[in-house]
């Protein structure tokens, strides 16, 4: 049975038909993309940072990306409901979000508050680890319980398309900002964080040199979990990467010598 297309309104105002098509990759064979959204979220997510869908799949991932990072909160017409976004600080992974109202206090940091947003944003769990399975069935879990009553409420093929189809339930061509937030989750919200081996691979140096260039003052770092681990944003690290290839070039900068 053939499909029937979706309208779309881009950032331009120029409607843009959009059927959503099966994948032919073996791992979601036959499903569309919003199917993937709520089943593998994680898979899409990777997908799509690594540039791997072609065609007209790419266009329908960039329209999915688009709304899964700015899904607007239902409001039950008495105030104004937030997500406030918490990490384990145990762990340093995703621990979930949790939908309130806009009055109620900044949570305290028992699960490591991250930030406050007026959207929820399926992407958050990836910036702490490439593959975050726990994070996001609590994620997808919250979502279907905020929309449709439910954390085990039933996702069929209609039901995840019509969930993406309706624009109603986006914040589009709008940028994204935190109501509040913690001095990690500012980063968190605009960057990916990496491990300080993540980092000193990236850099090749050792991660005692990270440290260094850090307690000097040469690096910033978050400090998270428990004793302080730090992660490092992805930002800073290809700035101190500008800087210590220019110093292996032999542009002199003894701040970043490796010894």
């Amino acid at each position: 049975m053939q499909e029937t297309p979706h309208s779309h309104q881009s950032d331009q105002g120029q409607v843009l038909a959009m059927g959503w098509t099966p994948l032919g990759f073996k791992k979601h064979r036959g499903k569309t993309l919003p199917q993937v959204i709520f089943a593998d979220p994680d898979w899409f997510f990777y997908m799509y940072d690594n540039k791997r869908f072609e065609g007209g799949h790419a266009v329908e991932a960039e329209e999915i990306y688009k709304r899964a990072t700015s899904i607007k909160i239902r409001h039950d017409g008495k105030e104004e409901l937030v997500a406030d976004y918490f990490r384990n600080p145990v762990t340093d992974r995703f621990y979930g979000i949790s939908i309130g109202p806009q009055s109620s206090p900044r949570p305290e940091c028992r699960r490591s508050f991250l930030y406050r947003t007026d959207v929820i944003d399926l992407s958050v769990p990836r910036r702490f680890a490439d593959y975050e399975k726990s994070g996001y069935s609590a994620l997808i879990g919250t979502l279907k319980n905020h929309f449709y009553g439910s954390t085990s409420y039933k996702m069929t093929k209609g039901r995840c398309e019509a969930f993406f189809d309706d624009d109603s339930k986006f914040v589009l061509g709008q940028e994204v900002k935190p109501i509040s937030n913690s001095d990690q989750g500012a980063v968190i919200m605009n960057d990916q964080i990496l491990t300080t081996k993540e980092a000193a691979t990236l850099l090749r140096v050792s991660p005692l040199t990270l440290w260094k260039w850090h307690k000097k003052g040469l690096a910033y770092a978050v400090q998270v979990g428990v004793g302080g681990r730090l992660r490092w944003p992805r930002r800073e690290v290809e700035r101190l990467m500008g800087n210590h290839g220019n110093d292996q070039k032999g542009r002199t900068d003894s701040n970043f010598s490796t010894t």
